[in-house]
């Protein structure tokens, strides 16, 4: 399971740090890749589209982090 922590707002312009929790509730080790897409509701354009492989133990979980610039150029993102 992924679980994003989203901030509510963001202004043009912000740089931001975004982090999604990896959660492996299995009893064996789990690797994948994990993959954060913002993009442009109006036109269904992606802005940034970026990935981070992950590995986690049994019964645990990992984060994973994104650096992010907002856009000037929009007033609305989608993720």
């Amino acid at each position: 399971m992924v679980q994003p922590n989203m901030p509510r707002f963001v202004r043009q312009g912000d740089v931001m740090q975004l982090s999604a929790a990896v959660y492996n509730m299995t009893d064996e080790q789990m690797s994948g890749e994990v993959r954060f897409t913002l993009y442009n509701p109006d036109n269904e354009c992606d802005i940034l589209v970026e990935s981070r492989p992950f590995t986690v133990s049994a019964k645990a979980s990992v984060t994973v982090q994104f650096m992010v610039d907002v856009p000037n150029t929009l007033s609305l993102i989608g993720v």
